[in-house]
Formats: structure tokens, C-alpha cells, sequence
């Protein structure tokens, strides 16, 4: 079976990414405005900013894969959350949906743990922590009872602030053009991976959200943008700005000796998982490094040969001009 590329955007979405940037701070940089997002739900007053950070950055990331098969507006999330049921909705929170999840541990120890369990709550806990994709599951949602958090995210949901509009999609593309296109520097390896939806947000630049569930894999990624510059002077500045950092050049020569994860990354640089991945979405945007992505396996980095070839003909090409 082909691959099959669908294409959606829509407030729904805006919502839950500019919440990533309420919840975790450390996405606040990496994310577009986001801190005037967090200061603008600050305005807003009362618990939204405390009720948003209680669930990580993950738990809104959950609600993108259930939003995707909606038309993905502010109402289908809204509708989403007030129809299921809180003990369904806190399982998608802690990523019930997530293929990590499920490799790592049986959905009835998942589901002891969210009912009390001591014995599947120490299992689950234990999983996680061996986790090699740092799949995170915010400690509040795996503690208070279903209720209590469908209440809170309704809360949430329901005074956050207004997003703003959404950027151009383009879904008349071929689907390995349009997947180079939104997610340049992305091979997609696993055999029962047959459906990617791509979800265009202005809220995410350069980072690329990557949300894996079984046999499908939803990618958030900045707006397409028609007319932008390609020739060599410009080429030679994406590729410059992406090696011209000692961070992103440690990065690459930790890729030299062959393909990495992301975990290993972040232990050898000692850096956050946030800031690698931005640093890595500037070397992917660039074509240096490309990812493999599985929906088996963790996603791994690896050196693009073809991109340092290009560099060197962007060199050339201006150096000759």
C-alpha cells in the first residue's frame, strides 16, 4: 500500500500548539511568539496559565492526533473534549494514542495506573523513565482523577486566547513532493506507515512537531510560502546560518561517526531535548542532516552527504559570481 498524504489546518490546532507554549517554557523560544502567547494567556487572568502548564507540553500535543479527523476548528476541539469520556480523554492526554506508549508498556497496565493502581503506576513510571524517546507524561495527569481533568481542560480550552489566522496549505502537490516540501530532510521507513497528515501552523518555526501513532504520523509544520528566493546568494545563507553555530557544528560531528537518536544527542551535548531539536530543524530545514522516521522505532538523525555537496556548489557559485 502507497503512501497517503492528507493535508489540514484550522483553529483547533493553533490552539494546542500556542498551548505547548503556556506549558513548557523551554518551548517558548522555539516556538513562534511564544512568549507573547504566554504573557497574552497571562492577561487573561484567572487559572489558565497554572491549568495549561499542568499538562506538559504533551498532553496538548495528545489532542492533535483525535483533532486530525475532525475539520480541526476551535468548536471540533471543544466538542472533541466535551464528548469523550474523562476516563477516555485522560488516556489520549497521557499519550494512549502514541506509538512510544504502546511499545513501552500493555495498555492494562496503562490503564491500572489511571485508575490507582500502585503496582501499574510504579510499572508505568518505570517504563518511562527507560524511555529512549523521552516520552514525558506530566506527573498531574497521571494523579488526579479523570473528572478533575476534563474540567480543567475545558477550562483551558475555553479561555485561551484567540489564535491568529492560519497560514497557506497547498494539497495538490504529490505526496513525496509536498512531504519535501513542509518536512524537507524526512524519510519515512516503517512498512505499515501509510498515512501522514501534515498540519500547516504559523505557530511553529523551524521546529517540527512530529506526533507517531499507530500506522500513522502527524507532522506540524510551518506555513508553506510560495516565491521564496532560490537562488545561490540565498541558498548560501540558509546554509551558512545553519553550520555558523557551535552548537549545530558539535551536533554534526557527533553525526560523523554514524546515525544517532535523539536522546544520545542531547547526553553527548548535555543539552535540553528542546534546544536540540531546534537546532537540529535548522540542519534538517538546511538538508544537512536528514531523519528517518519509523513508526516502530525512535526517529534517527543522520548526516546528508548531498547537502554538504551543495554547500560546496553554493560556495563555488558565489565565489565565481
Amino acid at each position: 500500500m502507497g503512501l497517503s498524504v492528507s493535508v489540514k489546518s484550522g483553529t483547533g490546532f493553533e490552539v494546542l500548539v500556542r498551548a505547548v507554549a503556556v506549558a513548557d517554557p523551554h518551548w517558548r523560544s522555539v516556538l513562534t511568539d511564544g512568549d507573547d502567547v504566554y504573557r497574552e494567556a497571562r492577561r487573561v487572568g484567572g487559572t489558565l496559565a497554572r491549568d495549561a502548564a499542568r499538562f506538559g507540553r504533551f498532553g496538548w500535543i495528545n489532542l492533535l492526533g483525535p483533532l486530525a479527523e475532525t475539520p480541526g476548528t476551535r468548536q471540533d476541539l471543544l466538542d472533541l473534549v466535551q464528548h469523550l469520556e474523562p476516563t477516555a480523554l485522560q488516556r489520549i492526554l497521557v499519550g494512549g494514542r502514541r506509538a512510544q506508549l504502546q511499545r513501552l508498556v500493555p495498555t492494562t497496565i496503562l490503564d491500572g495506573a489511571l485508575q490507582g493502581d500502585l503496582s501499574d503506576a510504579r510499572e508505568l513510571r518505570r517504563a518511562l523513565r527507560s524511555d529512549r524517546t523521552t516520552l514525558e507524561v506530566a506527573p498531574w495527569l497521571l494523579r488526579t482523577p479523570a473528572r478533575e481533568v476534563k474540567a480543567a481542560c475545558l477550562r483551558v480550552l475555553t479561555a485561551f486566547p484567540d489564535p491568529g489566522g492560519l497560514g497557506p496549505t497547498d494539497d495538490g502537490a504529490d505526496p513525496a513532493g509536498l512531504l519535501e516540501r513542509v518536512a524537507p530532510g524526512f524519510r519515512y521507513d516503517g512498512e505499515d506507515l501509510v498515512d501522514v497528515v501534515l498540519i500547516g501552523s504559523p505557530a511553529v518555526h523551524p521546529v517540527v512537531v512530529v506526533v507517531d501513532e499507530p500506522g500513522r504520523t502527524l507532522i506540524v509544520h510551518p506555513p508553506l510560502v510560495d516565491g521564496e528566493p532560490t537562488d545561490a546568494t540565498a541558498r548560501l545563507r540558509l546554509l551558512a546560518r545553519a553550520a555558523g553555530d557551535h552548537t549545530r557544528i558539535r551536533i554534526l560531528q557527533e553525526l560523523r561517526p554514524g546515525p544517532r537518536i535523539l536522546p544520545d544527542i542531547c547526553r553527548a551535548l548535555d543539552s535540553p531535548r528542546t534546544t536540540v531539536l531546534h537546532h537540529l530543524a535548522l540542519l534538517r530545514a538546511a538538508g544537512l542532516i536528514d531523519v528517518a522516521v519509523s513508526d516502530a522505532e525512535p526517529n534517527v538523525y543522520h548526516l546528508n552527504p548531498t547537502g554538504f555537496d551543495d554547500f560546496a556548489r553554493s560556495v563555488q557559485a558565489f565565489t565565481i559570481q
